[in-house]
C-alpha cells in the first residue's frame, strides 16, 4: 500500500491554514546550499535508518544517517518536529529492544518538539496529536456485509504481523487474503508455504490504495494480529476506520483506547489469535458507525492541536 499518512497530514495543516511544502532530498544542491528554507520540518520514521531492513539487525551507518539528516535539517529549519510512531521500528529482530529504544529516545529529545498518536505515550516532552484519518470516501463500502467469512490483512508481509500465527489457527469457516509487499523473501516462502492447502490467498508486491479499497469491499474486514508493545499507533486500524469497515484485533493499548472512546466504529479487540479469529466470525455491524470519528480525529480537531503546537513556535 501506499502510505497516504504524508498526504493525510499535509491536508490537515493545509485545512489549517499552514503552507506546506514538501522537503526536498537532503543531500541535494537546495539543501546543501540552502537554498531551501522552511520554519518548521515536521518528520517521521527517521529511527527507521537504524534497521537495515532485509537483517533487522542495528546498523551503525543508520546511526551516522540519522545524525547527518538531522544537522542538514537544522540548517534549513528553525524548527524540528519528530513524530514518532514506534518505540523502535517494526522490522527490528535483534536483540537488546530496550537499548535501541532508550538510543531512540534520546535521539528524539535532539528535536523541538515530539509528536505521539497516543494518548498512552505522553509526557513532559511529547505531545498528543490524534492520527489523520485517510481519504475518507462515502461510498467506499457497500450497505450490507459482501462476504461473511472473508478477512483481509494488508500490509508489509513481515513477521512482526503476526501473519505464521493467523494462518495456523485459521479455522476452517473463514478465508484469507494476505496482500502487501515482502522485503524479505525468506518470510514470504514461508507465508506462501503455510497458506498451501488453506482457504489463503497470499499477493505479494505494491498495492495502490484504490485496490485494497475494492478488496475491502468483497471482504468481513481487516484482520490485524500485531501486539507488540512497540506500537504506538496503527495505521492499518486507521484505514479501516477511515473507510467504515471492521477491524478484528489482537489488544494494545492504542486499539483498546480507540475502541473505548468509539465503541460503535466497529473496532473489536481480543487478547489471544483463536479469540481473535472466532470474534472474527461473529456478528459485526456492517458498515460501522462514524459516530464521534470527526471529533477525535477528524481535519479540524487536528488542525486545531496541530496550531496550538506550532503557533508556540517562537
Amino acid at each position: 500500500s501506499t502510505n497516504g499518512y504524508g498526504d493525510s497530514t499535509r491536508r490537515v495543516l493545509e485545512r489549517a491554514g499552514f503552507s506546506v511544502s514538501k522537503l526536498p532530498p537532503l543531500l541535494s544542491r537546495e539543501v546543501l546550499l540552502r537554498r531551501f528554507q522552511v520554519d518548521v520540518i515536521i518528520v517521521s520514521w527517521l529511527d527507521n535508518y537504524l534497521v537495515c531492513d532485509r537483517s533487522g539487525r542495528f546498523r551503525l551507518t543508520g546511526l551516522f544517517k540519522f545524525v547527518l539528516a538531522l544537522l542538514l535539517m537544522r540548517r534549513i529549519a528553525d524548527t524540528l518536529v519528530f513524530v514518532r510512531h514506534n518505540s523502535i521500528p517494526h522490522h527490528y529482530r535483534g536483540g537488546h529492544q530496550e537499548r535501541l529504544e532508550k538510543l531512540i529516545d534520546w535521539l528524539e529529545r535532539r528535536f523541538d518538539h515530539v509528536v505521539v498518536h497516543s494518548p498512552a505515550q505522553t509526557d513532559c516532552r511529547r505531545c498528543f496529536i490524534g492520527h489523520p484519518l485517510y481519504a475518507s470516501t462515502s461510498a467506499t463500502v457497500p450497505e450490507a456485509d459482501p462476504h461473511p467469512r472473508r478477512l483481509l490483512m494488508f500490509g508489509t508481509i513481515a513477521p512482526y504481523k503476526g501473519i505464521l500465527d493467523v494462518i495456523a489457527a485459521l479455522p476452517a469457516g473463514l478465508e484469507l487474503e494476505i496482500a502487501g509487499p515482502a522485503v524479505d523473501a525468506s518470510y514470504l516462502e514461508q507465508v506462501q508455504e503455510a497458506a498451501r492447502g488453506k482457504n489463503v490467498i497470499v499477493v505479494p508486491g505494491f498495492i495502490e490504495d484504490g485496490e485494497i479499497i475494492e478488496r475491502l469491499r468483497s471482504s468481513r474486514g481487516l484482520l490485524i494480529a500485531q501486539a507488540h508493545s512497540r506500537n504506538y499507533v496503527s495505521g492499518v486500524l486507521m484505514f479501516a476506520l477511515s473507510h467504515r469497515v471492521p477491524a478484528f484485533t489482537l489488544s494494545n493499548s492504542y486499539a483498546e483506547w480507540v475502541a473505548a472512546e468509539l465503541p460503535e466504529a466497529g473496532i473489536f479487540v481480543f487478547d489471544t489469535v483463536p479469540q481473535l479469529l472466532a470474534g472474527a466470525m461473529g456478528e459485526a455491524p456492517f458498515p460501522p458507525s462514524r459516530a464521534g470519528v470527526e471529533d477525535l480525529f477528524g481535519d479540524v480537531p487536528l488542525g486545531l492541536a496541530w496550531r496550538k503546537l506550532l503557533d508556540a513556535v517562537p
